[in-house]
């Protein structure tokens, strides 16, 4: 009796075991089933993550081409814009030069004409000296 009542008090130790047992399984798959869930939200959240990281990289792709093409425009304007100031310079040399041309032209001609009036007044002097006297 007493091996009866030792096997039946062990039997219900083992049962009550099991039963704590179940439980802490029940817990455990129930902490599993949070983990995954949090796991899958992460999951999601990190590929939004790397979603909006793959734009944030393409963007700053577009961004330095549009930056590498505004500097090639930018260049290309300051070499049109150096030649044109080339051209403008020799310009301005080739009138000053033809403003100096003008201005000893219309020296010389001041001149002749200087001279012509001198001319004209000599003569009339003349025509008046020389005239006889009725």
């Amino acid at each position: 009796e007493k091996a009866v009542a030792s096997t039946a008090a062990a039997t219900a130790s083992c049962k009550q075991a099991m039963e704590t047992m179940k439980v802490r399984v029940s817990e455990l798959e129930q902490q599993v089933e949070v983990y995954a869930a949090e796991s899958a939200k992460l999951e999601a959240v990190a590929k939004d993550y790397a979603a909006k990281q793959e734009k944030l990289e393409k963007a700053l792709e577009q961004m330095a081409q549009q930056k590498e093409e505004a500097e090639s425009a930018l260049n290309n304007t300051i070499s049109k814009l150096r030649s044109s100031e080339a051209t403008l310079t020799e310009e301005l040399q080739s009138y000053k030069g033809k403003a100096a041309a003008a201005v000893f032209q219309v020296s010389d001609l001041q001149h002749q004409l200087n001279f012509e009036k001198a001319n004209i007044s000599h003569a009339e002097h003349l025509r008046k000296v020389r005239r006889p006297a009725f």
